[in-house]
């Protein structure tokens, strides 16, 4: 005799939290249905501390749009280390609420140091790496410093689950 355990439908809760309180905000609840199916967001969602589902929907936008979304949603320059003068990073100097750029968790005062290990020092040469590079990699690890502390952000493409 052969026993079954029942199929049946469950949802994955995630605590989301309002990054600005520290306050919990509600939660995202993903749907499993079938087994093996992927949740695949839209819109880029932050599913960790330092880690985002880009959505599909916003993968599409970046693609097409990135250089207006540049020049609209985020104020941007090089950024020079201080005891050197050398060029060390990209400084975010502004981010607009609720914008495809605060959705993939860009802040005032971020220093983007490097993509994948590859440091960069200019906008251009950060699409540049990142256009050259798409088809190798599919996880994006990029090293923020922001008021001296370094932390790692990992971007997962909206294919992976």
């Amino acid at each position: 005799e052969t026993l079954r355990t029942e199929e049946f439908d469950t949802e994955l809760v995630i605590p989301r939290v309002d990054p600005d309180s520290a306050q919990r905000a509600g939660v995202i609840a993903i749907p499993q249905g079938r087994r093996g199916v992927a949740w695949r967001p839209t819109q880029t969602t932050q599913i960790g501390s330092d880690t985002y589902q880009i959505g599909s929907q916003d993968s599409a936008d970046l693609a097409e749009n990135y250089a207006h979304y540049l020049a609209n949603e985020v104020r941007h320059r090089r950024h020079r280390d201080p005891q050197t003068g050398k060029f060390d990073g990209i400084e975010i100097q502004s981010v607009t609420s609720g914008s495809i750029a605060a959705r993939h968790g860009a802040a005032e005062g971020d220093v983007i140091k490097s993509i994948n290990g590859h440091p960069v020092t200019s906008v251009s040469e950060a699409i540049t790496f990142v256009k050259n590079h798409e088809d190798e990699y599919s996880v994006w690890e990029v090293v923020i410093s922001n008021r001296g502390v370094d932390r790692t952000v990992t971007y997962y493409p909206p294919s992976d689950g």
